[in-house]
């Protein structure tokens, strides 16, 4: 297998989202994970509803409003927190290995917070995660 300057080369063949099936296959609520990203607003908003809205819904007004707020993500954060908010922001779309490596490692680094792992390494831990929910699309065939 061919070595490109960030790693792998299947890095471009694969993307993420975040599967809500297997969310909820791993007792997790999807509902409830986004909504405790939610912003204040939309928190004190929600609680006065019957019951939350679907994930999807979820995820398209958290892109709309939460993301875009300060704080929404943090250095401080984990490294998969990070991609979890990632993908939300960006309402849920596939994004290949490569570039969510990109931006949880180069934009959300600091020095006093270094994100300082390979693109495999991050991939292992992606397909790892028993909690987020992440799902790898294949572009390779078979």
């Amino acid at each position: 297998m061919r070595q490109d300057q960030g790693g792998s080369s299947t890095a471009r063949e694969v993307s993420y989202v975040i599967d809500l099936s297997r969310s909820r296959q791993m007792g997790r609520s999807p509902e409830h994970m986004l909504f405790e990203r939610r912003c204040a607003e939309c928190k004190a908003r929600l609680t006065r509803a019957a019951e939350l809205p679907a994930a999807e819904r979820q995820i398209r007004e958290i892109a709309r409003c939460c993301s875009r707020k300060e704080g929404f993500i943090s250095t401080e954060m984990p490294l998969l927190e990070i991609a979890f908010l990632v993908l939300v922001a960006r309402r849920n779309q596939p994004i290949d290995l490569r570039e969510l490596y990109h931006i949880v490692t180069e934009e959300w680094a600091t020095p006093l917070n270094p994100k300082n792992i390979t693109i495999e390494g991050f991939r292992r831990i992606l397909d790892n995660d028993r909690y987020y929910g992440f799902g790898a699309l294949s572009g390779e065939p078979g």
